[in-house]
């Protein structure tokens, strides 16, 4: 996670995995932004997609050319 926030590498409104932004947080900003969203006269859309599998779908050699994109050392990585 240190190499991810020294470089400014994760979304800003990144949930999950950061210090002090739990998945849990992002839940509460959601049903709070519903909560609001008849008092703003604003309307929402909710688009739900389920990501379980995400990464058994993503070719591993790929995630591994992004970790050593990033500046992952080689050795760390086998890239086969």
């Amino acid at each position: 996670m240190s190499h991810l926030e020294a470089n400014n590498i994760l979304y800003a409104l990144q949930h999950g995995f950061c210090k002090n932004r739990p998945c849990q947080s992002q839940l509460l900003e959601f049903i709070m932004d519903l909560i609001d969203t008849p008092a703003n006269t604003k309307e929402t859309d909710v688009i739900i997609v389920d990501f379980s599998k995400a990464f058994d779908k993503v070719p591993h050699s790929w995630l591994l050319l992004k970790l050593k994109f990033y500046g992952h050392q080689k050795q760390y990585l086998r890239l086969d």
